[in-house]
């Protein structure tokens, strides 16, 4: 059995959100994300991944939808990725209550040797009024999200696929009463699983301006 690092980030919303502009609000988008990835095929020969790249935007933000992300295989190449689920055509995500949309995209990357790869997706637009990102303006900081995903030794260690949360990351808080989130991951080859808190990123190795963890900020 192996131990995996999960990597998360908390980024606290306003209670109520006021823009003078209405191109401001629209611009607004991206809430969270997750990558997971699944090796395909034999582990002992295969070099092939299938990633999974879920966001969670503001349905009402519609100038800043995307039905197609870039995605970033660690290896120096890129895909763009159309959107899979939900109705229309082509699919225009899935809303959920307090207007937010789950959207799904979905590839497939063949790399060209074993080792340690790092995943990526990145967008301009983060939603604003979150209170621990460049507040007050953290629409205007890039959203960033990516995992490290390394092929195993086939003859020792099998497959290798990354944990998923089971539990979206869309709660919603009250102010001055205690908010638990538990991400629920679970990993399909049991290893052992371990959370640990860092800054978010606007881009590859970059962390966002002006962070602040949830104990720093002054609840009122």
């Amino acid at each position: 059995m192996a131990s995996k690092k999960i990597y998360y980030i908390l980024a606290l919303p306003l209670r109520f959100l006021v823009f003078g502009v209405a191109q401001v609000a629209l611009a607004t988008h991206n809430r969270a994300g997750e990558i997971s990835i699944e090796q395909v095929g034999d582990c002992n020969e295969s070099l092939t991944i299938k990633a999974i790249v879920v966001t969670y935007s503001k349905t009402s933000s519609t100038m800043a939808d995307r039905d197609t992300v870039t995605v970033c295989w660690g290896d120096g190449f890129c895909d763009r990725v159309v959107r899979t689920n939900g109705p229309g055509n082509p699919p225009q995500g899935e809303p959920l209550e307090n207007d937010i949309k789950k959207n799904f995209y979905i590839a497939f990357h063949t790399y060209p040797s074993r080792g340690t790869y790092v995943i990526s997706m990145n967008d301009p637009n983060r939603v604003g009024g979150i209170l621990n990102v460049n507040f007050p303006n953290s629409e205007q900081i890039r959203f960033h999200i990516q995992t490290t995903y390394t092929f195993p030794n086939p003859q020792f260690q099998g497959c290798n696929n990354t944990p998923v949360l089971l539990q979206p990351p869309v709660d919603v808080a009250c102010v001055g009463k205690r908010y638990t989130h538990n991400p629920n991951a679970f990993d399909q080859d049991g290893d052992s699983l371990s959370y640990h808190f860092i800054v978010p990123y606007q881009d590859a190795g970059l962390p966002v301006p002006n962070y602040m963890f949830p104990n720093m900020i002054n609840p009122n």
